[in-house]
């Protein structure tokens, strides 16, 4: 039983740091898209 614990425990916390990381992930993605836009407006000065 203890076992199931540690596994239930371990596949949370897995469950919400792939959750926080797919967040952040889209959170680069639209700063990095959102950035090389300005680059592409400005002329890249």
């Amino acid at each position: 039983m203890p076992l199931l614990l540690v596994f239930a425990a371990g596949g949370g916390v897995g469950l919400a740091l792939s959750s926080l990381l797919n967040s952040t992930v889209k959170l680069g993605l639209v700063a990095g898209g959102g950035y090389i836009a300005y680059q592409v407006y400005t002329g890249g000065k």
